[in-house]
């Protein structure tokens, strides 16, 4: 017995999350969903302003560190010229360096 191949099973069906709206068509959430999507996009909010605020909060103590770094290089070239030369010279072994060659 032969089995015979089914002709509506060969067409293509359509997605439904590809539908797209048309200007005057609204699409309905039930109460539920637009719960959890109310709460997801206030959380996002959240996370995006605590992530803003740290980054603020890192570049203030970088500026600040860099100013304290500042006063004290000046204060050393006040005192001692030749400590103040070798103080501003660059470390080669604090700078992470890394290269990689291109395969």
């Amino acid at each position: 017995m032969e089995l015979k191949e089914l002709d509506y099973l060969n067409k293509k069906f359509k997605t439904l999350n590809k539908k797209t709206l048309n200007n005057n068509e609204r699409l309905f959430v039930s109460e539920e969903n637009q719960l959890f999507l109310d709460e997801e996009k206030f959380l996002k909010n959240e996370w995006i302003n605590f992530m803003k605020s740290r980054q603020q909060d890192q570049m203030e103590q970088l500026e600040r560190a860099l100013q304290s770094q500042h006063e004290a290089l000046e204060e050393l070239k006040k005192d001692n010229l030749v400590l103040y030369n070798a103080a501003i010279q660059l470390d080669i072994k604090l700078i992470p360096y890394v290269r990689r060659a291109q395969k």
